[in-house]
């Protein structure tokens, strides 16, 4: 998958499927020759990212039918809606998103993606709202700034983007840093710009 060989990857997993079908005999049919989880989510990736859709939910089903998903899993959740908002899949991934904020560790990292689900809906005050969580989780992150100030822009509020750019602007000024800083500091001046060309 991270050398985004995602048909080798599916084929890989279908060849340990038969195998698997192979060595347990006949009894096996019944079963499907049940692979684990983590490499059930993994051929689903792959297919999802072949655009090989209702394959993908066939090897999700498992997943995301257990009533155990979010106490043992969350971490698997995790990349099955990422897939799926890689897709555009928003109304697949925004429920999953949803429910990883059950999971202490996932409450604030998912705030980012639901806003994003949510823009794709065109749900724009649900966005804000999650994007206003999000920036209250981590109001330093450069990606989380930038996506509630292409908030303000879509709702026809610049005066509120240049207002959060250029505060995240003076926080990086009083940080200092380094190589990152200054990129940040490219990125978030283009959007101060654009938030001001359209105030």
């Amino acid at each position: 998958i991270a050398c985004g060989s995602y048909r080798d990857g599916a084929e890989a997993v279908e060849a340990a499927r038969v195998r698997r079908r192979a060595a347990a005999g006949a009894g096996a049919a019944s079963s499907g020759g049940a692979l684990p989880l983590e490499i059930l989510v993994k051929e689903g990736v792959c297919l999802a990212y072949l655009d090989e859709w209702d394959r993908a939910w066939a090897s999700w089903a498992a997943l995301l039918e257990s009533p155990r998903r979010l106490d043992e899993y969350p971490d698997l959740l995790y990349e099955v809606a990422k897939a799926c908002a890689a897709g555009r899949k928003w109304q697949r991934a925004l429920p999953i998103y949803d429910d990883l904020l059950d999971v202490a560790s996932y409450r604030d990292r998912v705030h980012l993606r639901r806003g994003e689900c949510l823009r794709g809906l065109a749900r724009d005050s649900e966005a804000a709202a999650a994007f206003g969580f999000a920036l209250a989780s981590d109001s330093g992150s450069l990606p989380v700034v930038l996506a509630a100030t292409e908030q303000h822009l879509r709702c026809g509020q610049p005066a509120e983007a240049l207002e959060l750019i250029t505060k995240h602007l003076h926080r990086m000024t009083e940080d200092g840093g380094g190589a990152g800083a200054d990129a940040d500091a490219d990125a978030a001046g283009a959007a101060a710009e654009s938030a001001a060309i359209d105030g």
